[in-house]
């Protein structure tokens, strides 16, 4: 993630205090808790990356109102791709 916003200190922060409480849950023969939290974790920072890369992209390189669009376009599949392979991740490794 891009440093402008912040995004990426700020979840590394909520991603450790999460994963903290996902640990208190931890027993000796069940770490379904790690899975739970990866769930969790991908649900909230996929936005924020989305953001990030915008803002990083847009602020690095003057290319133009078309080049924006073809810009925002291709980050829009890639972001639907990542969440499309999580999804099928999800149900064929629902363990």
């Amino acid at each position: 993630m891009s440093p402008v916003l912040g995004l990426g200190a700020n979840n590394a922060i909520q991603d450790a205090d999460k994963l903290s409480q996902a640990l208190l849950k931890y027993t000796d023969n069940n770490i379904s808790f790690i899975k739970e939290y990866e769930k969790e974790m991908l649900i909230r920072t996929s936005a924020d990356v989305l953001k990030s890369r915008t803002v990083t992209f847009k602020s690095s390189t003057p290319i133009g109102p078309f080049g924006v669009f073809i810009r925002d376009s291709i980050l829009k599949v890639m972001n639907v791709m990542i969440n499309f392979y999580n999804f099928a991740d999800s149900l064929i490794f629902k363990n």
